[in-house]
């Protein structure tokens, strides 16, 4: 998983579910486990609910 951020600490992160090469909903599972005051916002254009959900 590319989220070699040692310098880089965001209070916001944007990111959109359908990334190639990178889960994005495993990545911020990643990023909410290692900071848990970070907000994160995913964007998607997936009409499916569950995606959501998730």
């Amino acid at each position: 998983m590319p989220l070699n951020w040692p310098r880089l600490r965001p209070d916001v992160v944007v990111t959109y579910i359908g990334l190639p090469n990178i889960n994005s909903l495993e990545a911020t599972r990643q990023l909410r486990a290692d900071h848990a005051e970070m907000r994160i916002l995913i964007l998607t254009v997936y009409e499916n609910h569950e995606y959501a959900l998730r």
